[in-house]
């Protein structure tokens, strides 16, 4: 009987072996036999509504020095202009010699025009379409997305690889951006009750030459402009003077992001939608703090002045000690929006004299560190409700628990009563350790 058992398993074991290796040479073989497209730029078409750029990646054998072959990718970039992405396919289809295939897709790069007009329509026309990867990164570019895309400098395998990184990477790090998805757009805007984000994304292509050239006449224009403002300075200096010290933390997108260099591509910020249409741009300042509220926060960083010594300012790093607590009340026409925040802090600032001594002074450095995010998250939440003019947060998710049913919550019309929904906001700070 064993002899019997040990030869049934020996047996299993070899038709295993048998599979993977037939297997693996099928595989292979399918995927010499499509072309695969793994980006999307959308720009506006001249003759067509969009203009849709192609990433398409051939993976072919090639023979090595040593006369083994090794698997490649070739990649070109491939235009056409077209009324629907269907249309655009069926097209590309036509100029290639195997057949697409979409289910690698990772990027789609939508210019900031397209966004400003109409995004819903080639974004649905993706999602529903079953042979789309619905998880692909989402983002708008600040230029034109083919611009975006091609890169003169490197090949196109590595640009796509680029943007890819950078988009999650810069959520994971810097609380400046999110990573959206397809699937997140789309699923938002058929519910019609938060607003939907996409990464915001600026890339630029200058020559140190032309960075040089940059320099210098912004040195000769304001060499030439100096006399003419010096008068003008000593009336606005004391004004001045308390702007810098209000201004710890700068509002900034990739178009005016304070980085230099010769090919960059930054994500900072989040376009925001209502009816297809980009309404919004969510800054390097009110991000992180979408972010908290959302429960989508990594970490960031955000410097204020010390509490002591405006001179001075502290950078202190924060991280989420668990998710933020929101409870929405609805027993009034006006909604009441109850959030606790619970953060922990790195200060990443020597604080030379003003750093805490004592628990005492530990616990009024927590207590003014809270009340600034407090103000901060307040005056986010007042720019969704008057501004943006709609709940981006997500709010309407803890609102319709308050429902027995959905015909009630529809009933309560929550897009346009939470214009004029009050919020409360604790903030409680710990510091995890201290960097000084």
């Amino acid at each position: 009987m064993k002899i019997l058992k040990y030869t049934s398993i020996s047996f299993l074991l070899i038709i295993l072996l048998i599979v993977l290796y037939v297997t693996g040479k099928y595989d292979f073989k399918e995927i010499e036999k499509a072309s695969y497209i793994l980006a999307i730029a959308i720009d506006k078409g001249e003759i067509s509504d969009y203009k849709y750029t192609f990433y398409i990646g051939n993976y072919t054998k090639k023979s090595t020095e040593n006369g083994e072959s090794k698997s490649s990718l070739d990649s070109v970039l491939t235009t056409v202009e077209a009324q629907t992405v269907p249309e655009a396919i069926n097209i590309l289809n036509s100029t290639l010699n195997k057949a697409s295939n979409t289910k690698q897709l990772k990027i789609i790069l939508i210019s900031k025009e397209v966004a400003q007009d109409n995004v819903y329509s080639p974004i649905k026309e993706i999602f529903t379409n079953s042979n789309f990867n619905c998880t692909a990164y989402l983002a708008i570019t600040n230029s034109n997305a083919y611009n975006a895309l091609k890169t003169p400098e490197s090949s196109s395998d590595e640009q796509v690889q680029l943007f890819y990184d950078v988009i999650h990477n810069s959520y994971k790090n810097s609380g400046y951006t999110c990573d959206t998805r397809l699937e997140d757009y789309y699923v938002k805007s058929e519910e019609k009750l938060t607003l939907p984000t996409i990464a915001y994304l600026g890339y630029t292509t200058e020559t140190t030459k032309e960075l040089e050239k940059k320099d210098l006449n912004s040195s000769d224009n304001s060499k030439t402009e100096d006399k003419k403002k010096e008068n003008e300075a000593g009336k606005d200096e004391s004004k001045d003077k308390n702007k810098k010290e209000t201004e710890t933390n700068p509002s900034y997108t990739p178009d005016n992001a304070p980085i230099k260099y010769q090919t960059h591509t930054s994500v900072i910020g989040l376009a925001v939608f209502n009816d297809s249409k980009m309404i919004g741009l969510l800054d390097s300042k009110s991000t992180p703090y979408y972010l908290m509220l959302s429960n989508r926060l990594v970490n960031t960083t955000i410097t204020l002045p010390s509490k002591t010594d405006n001179n001075r300012k502290i950078s202190f790093t924060l991280y989420p000690i668990k998710n933020t607590k929101i409870k929405v009340n609805t027993n009034s026409e006006t909604p009441h929006i109850d959030i606790k925040l619970n953060l922990t802090a790195n200060v990443s600032y020597d604080l030379g004299d003003a750093f805490p001594k004592d628990e005492k002074q530990w616990k009024e450095l927590s207590d003014y560190m809270s009340r600034y995010i407090a103000h901060e998250t307040y005056k986010f939440l007042k720019e969704t409700k008057t501004t943006l003019k709609g709940d981006i947060v997500g709010f309407s998710e803890y609102a319709q628990i308050n429902f027995l049913t959905v015909k009630d919550f529809e009933k309560y019309n929550w897009s346009e009563k939470y214009k004029n929904s009050n919020f409360k906001v604790t903030v409680n700070i710990s510091f995890r350790r201290i960097v000084p």
